[in-house]
């Protein structure tokens, strides 16, 4: 979000799994449209939080209390979670032309069928276990006050609700450019 300061203008930026990073996306989007030449090219992809489930299965876990209790604390610290179905809309406020805007679903463990969702799933899983401690340490701690054991023992208790089968999450992958 400060000012860039580059010696030349960009042929292609792409920015991935920035939900939180930004307190004012549309400004960094219209940096982003100042700094690239002519005809160049932006890509956006990011998770629409909160993760969901096809039935019911993700309410009330220790995954869910994680991710609605991150949203919190990121909501509190002007850096919201709910940002990625804007990004359009705003990327053609900041003078892009031609915004094509898709979303894809992708299971959190292997309940789903199919041999390449099944795939993908253990992809997303995989991320999800590792990316917990970078979304929830620095965000439930400076938005909620919570300690480093509480965090960690919800992390736990989160990552093991990823392996899960019985819990028939899904998160929606959003893709601008």
């Amino acid at each position: 979000e400060e000012e860039w300061i580059y010696n030349q203008s960009f042929d292609y930026i792409h920015g991935r799994a920035l939900v939180s990073c930004f307190r004012d996306p549309p400004s960094v989007i219209k940096s982003i449209f100042a700094n690239l030449n002519p005809g160049g090219y932006f890509e956006f992809q990011d998770p629409i939080m909160p993760l969901r489930s096809i039935d019911g299965s993700l309410a009330g876990t220790s995954l869910d209390l994680f991710q609605k209790s991150c949203m919190e604390a990121a909501e509190k610290l002007g850096r919201p979670w709910t940002n990625g179905k804007n990004y359009g809309r705003w990327m053609r406020e900041a003078g892009f032309v031609d915004v094509v805007e898709k979303s894809y679903y992708w299971a959190t463990n292997g309940w789903v069928r199919g041999r390449q969702k099944k795939l993908q799933a253990l992809w997303l899983n995989e991320n999800l276990k590792e990316g917990l401690p970078a979304w929830g340490l620095s965000t439930l701690s400076r938005g909620l006050g919570w300690s480093r054991e509480r965090i960690e023992v919800l992390i736990a208790a989160a990552r093991e609700d990823l392996s899960n089968p019985n819990i028939h999450a899904y998160a929606e992958s959003y893709v601008a450019y």
